[in-house]
């Protein structure tokens, strides 16, 4: 259903979401352990995301990302129709909804919880690593940038992806800290 109302460019997420099933496989599942800190860190990781959808929805990400794909897979920014305001919306609501009921879970080691939160950070993994590289596509196509009235230094949702970037390190540290205390 996501795949008909968003078309091709939700696949991004994909190909790293595959990645992260068989990382957290490999790395023990439900056995990776939980402390406070990590918890905290969780926490600020999930309000940078929810400053993160804000500027995207803002800013237009929901037009200017299908644009973005056109341009680089199709060499048409018009290829792939803008997202509709209520599918973003509600694919974003939906999501942060799952993160902050596995958060609680977490703690006690559940598969789901733990699936859910390796999913949200493989999710900001891609945040903290695309939005920059899709600004650097717009800074080096000022053509698109013309096309789609975007400044050619800036995508939607490149501020906040610098957040997940900082936070990203020390939750991981934290989680592996307290994946090897658990084993």
């Amino acid at each position: 259903m996501m795949l008909r109302q968003l078309g091709p460019p939700i696949l991004i997420l994909v190909g790293p979401f595959t990645a992260a099933f068989l990382v957290w496989l490999r790395w023990g599942g439900a056995r990776t352990g939980w402390t406070p800190r990590l918890g905290l860190w969780f926490t600020l990781l999930l309000a940078a995301q929810c400053l993160h959808f804000s500027e995207e929805y803002l800013t237009g990400f929901q037009r200017l990302f299908p644009a973005l794909w056109g341009a680089v897979w199709a060499g048409d920014p018009a290829r792939f129709a803008a997202w509709a305001d209520a599918p973003f919306v509600a694919g974003n609501l939906v999501m942060d909804a799952l993160w902050l009921l596995a958060l609680p879970l977490a703690p006690r080691g559940g598969a789901w919880a733990t699936y859910t939160l390796w999913l949200f950070v493989t999710g900001m993994l891609v945040n903290a690593v695309g939005h920059p590289l899709y600004a650097l596509f717009t800074a080096t196509h000022p053509a698109f940038c013309g096309a789609v009235g975007l400044p050619c230094w800036y995508f939607p949702g490149l501020f906040t992806a610098l957040l997940h970037a900082a936070l990203l390190p020390p939750l991981l540290r934290e989680w592996r800290r307290a994946h090897r205390a658990a084993a």
